[in-house]
């Protein structure tokens, strides 16, 4: 089969598109330009962008899903990673339904039915949501902790092990999971792939033999390791606090640390699939997979890549999502309309939208040249969909793809107004402490009126 695997430099995408080469026609989706590796394939390609994942998708049999956009993917990005997670899976869905691909494997996180989610597990139910309203039959695999060297929730536990004689256990530290292997995980997906007789939706949660709690998992690592340490439980300790800790303690980055820990107040009880479920497939126990984890951790020596990720420090490009309420479905081309109208009355006469055809431009009074000029785009917008690509002004650098869209979601149940790819002509930090800041403002304004509109 023609494999496309988005995530696929990711920890867990990494295993798979192992044992997948050898068997499959395998493309892993990089942000970033590679050479192509022995029996795989690899394709540059921006998965904000509706045009270069229909592009990718192009002829595959199978799409797999292991994006998870908790780390920023430009120098500066507005919005949740919620809204991000949003927008990349229904780009992902849509690409998927026009190229034909026959199936999606998803890997998902554990959703315990009968608890508050956090917003890291809200974000996972979601993108599983707006993956299947592609009606494309939909594999979603639900794992809670994840074993294997380079998993971001593994080295967390694991430095805190390493670098703390002392242990302060929070409440979250007795939170309940069944961690299961990466090699375990990846083999289970790999079987779904296959699995010719997957016609249909399915949610099926993959998990370890052993009922842990994170406290559990930690002495277990500590035995392994040969340490001695001073476990104590505080359960006064805030969670703000035991965010920071960890943070600090482990190295890794904010936006990782603070989903994951949120994560973290509900236990990972899973519905244990049946044996033919998985064909047979019997996942090792915690100890088996820490032992390997660590083995194979020690031989590579490497940081994982979600602790040394540099985003695009060096670019200058700007990614704002955001996400505005609508009482009713209403069309999107009707809020997109909206905006610019609404634009005119809000600013009375300070700024002014001039349209004149597709194009759009936004100026300030006084100035004779126009702020920003948008170009309305028919061949990119359909049903569901406006696109406006920004095509110049005198707050616009050098761009070619930079645009704005809104966009409707999961049959009209959401909404996003997002900029892509846009790069400002101010001086960076006067753009982050001035109209960046001036975008939210105006973001948040015209969703409030929204409200008040009754759309």
């Amino acid at each position: 089969m023609r494999i496309v695997v988005a995530g696929a430099s990711g920890f867990i995408g990494k295993e798979l598109i192992t044992i997948l080469k050898d068997q499959h026609d395998v493309i892993g989706i990089s942000r970033y330009s590679r050479a192509k590796e022995d029996g795989i394939q690899w394709v540059q390609c921006d998965l904000f962008s509706l045009i270069d994942i229909e592009n990718t998708l192009k002829n595959a049999d199978v799409a797999v899903y292991l994006v998870h956009s908790m780390l920023p993917s430009a120098r500066l990005t507005q919005g949740s990673f919620r809204d991000f997670d949003m927008i990349l899976a229904d780009n992902f869905s849509r690409a998927a339904k026009s190229a034909g691909v026959k199936k999606i494997v998803y890997l998902s996180g554990i959703i315990p039915p009968d608890a508050i989610l956090s917003e890291h597990l809200q974000s996972r139910l979601e993108v599983e949501n707006i993956l299947k309203s592609s009606g494309i039959p939909t594999s979603s695999l639900r794992a809670g902790l994840i074993i294997g060297p380079g998993g971001s929730s593994f080295e967390m536990m694991l430095r805190l092990v390493e670098r703390l004689p002392v242990m302060i256990c929070p409440f979250w530290t007795s939170t309940l999971s069944y961690p299961i292997s990466v090699w375990d995980a990846v083999a289970i997906i790999k079987n779904r792939i296959e699995n010719p007789e997957l016609t249909d939706h399915e949610c099926l949660d993959i998990c370890g033999p052993d009922p842990l709690s994170y406290e559990e998992m930690m002495r277990a690592l500590s035995i392994k390791l040969n340490r001695k340490h001073f476990f104590l439980p505080v359960p006064f300790v805030s969670q703000k606090l035991s965010k920071l800790w960890v943070r600090l303690i482990t190295g890794a980055p904010r936006d990782l640390v603070y989903p994951l820990v949120d994560s973290l107040k509900t236990h990972m009880i899973p519905i244990a699939p049946r044996p033919q479920e998985l064909n047979f497939i019997i996942p090792m126990s915690y100890d088996e997979s820490i032992s390997k984890s660590l083995k194979q951790r020690n031989l590579s020596k490497k940081n994982p890549a979600a602790y040394t990720y540099q985003g695009i420090a060096n670019d200058s490009y700007v990614r704002s999502v955001q996400r505005v309420t609508t009482l009713f479905r209403s069309e999107v081309k009707t809020v997109a309309r909206l905006y610019f109208n609404w634009l005119n009355v809000f600013f009375h006469k300070i700024i002014t939208i001039h349209q004149e055809g597709d194009f759009y431009s936004v100026n300030l009074f006084l100035l004779k040249k126009p702020l920003l000029v948008f170009e309305y785009s028919e061949s990119r917008s359909f049903d569901g969909r406006e696109l406006y690509y920004i095509r110049s002004g005198l707050l616009v650098g050098e761009s070619k793809r930079a645009r704005l869209e809104f966009r409707n979601i999961y049959q009209g149940l959401y909404k996003i107004i997002a900029i892509h790819e846009y790069r400002p002509s101010l001086p960076w930090y006067i753009y982050k402490y001035t109209q960046a800041l001036f975008h939210l403002f105006v973001m948040r304004s015209f969703g409030k009126y929204l409200i008040r509109k009754k759309l």
